[in-house]
């Protein structure tokens, strides 16, 4: 009998241990898909950020056209590569977020070379079409994410 009760408590706590790892690996992937996640998040904050210096402050401060357009396209540089992993490597991103991207990118430099010369209310337009793509990614990423790691929250919760 004790054999047997001593049988079933190995194989306990050999399941435990093992039940440990899988939930350990499985918030191990959560926290780096969460650290890729907020990176892009960031990158595409900064390129907000920028656009709205830049297509709403007074010419004196704006920045150089030709600068403003270097910084925009290498944090999409950025963001592509990220994008890229989130969609093909960790199966986060679906391709939904590829037309708000692109029109992050579109309104983000169109005409840039054009800013000091059309009124303010066109360039407060177009600062809202890059803001409103803007707000589109944002929430494309925060429901990719969340729809992939619901299940781990529950279990999260459960801990």
């Amino acid at each position: 009998m004790t054999d047997t009760i001593a049988f079933i408590a190995l194989v306990i706590s050999v399941y435990g241990l093992w039940l440990s790892y899988k939930i350990a690996q499985i918030f191990a992937l959560r926290n780096e898909d969460k650290m890729l996640v907020d990176e892009l998040l960031a990158v595409l904050r900064d390129m907000q950020e920028q656009a709205s210096h830049f297509f709403l402050d007074n010419r004196q401060e704006r920045p150089n056209s030709h600068i403003y357009v270097a910084n925009i396209s290498s944090k999409i540089s950025i963001a592509s590569f990220i994008i890229h992993t989130l969609k093909n490597d960790r199966s986060i991103l679906k391709s939904n977020i590829d037309l708000p991207f692109s029109d992050l990118y579109l309104y983000g430099t169109l005409d840039v070379e054009q800013v000091n010369k059309q009124k303010p209310e066109n360039n407060a337009e177009q600062f809202a079409n890059m803001d409103q793509a803007y707000l589109k990614c944002v929430g494309i990423i925060y429901r990719s994410f969340q729809a992939k790691y619901q299940r781990i929250d529950k279990i999260y919760n459960l801990i």
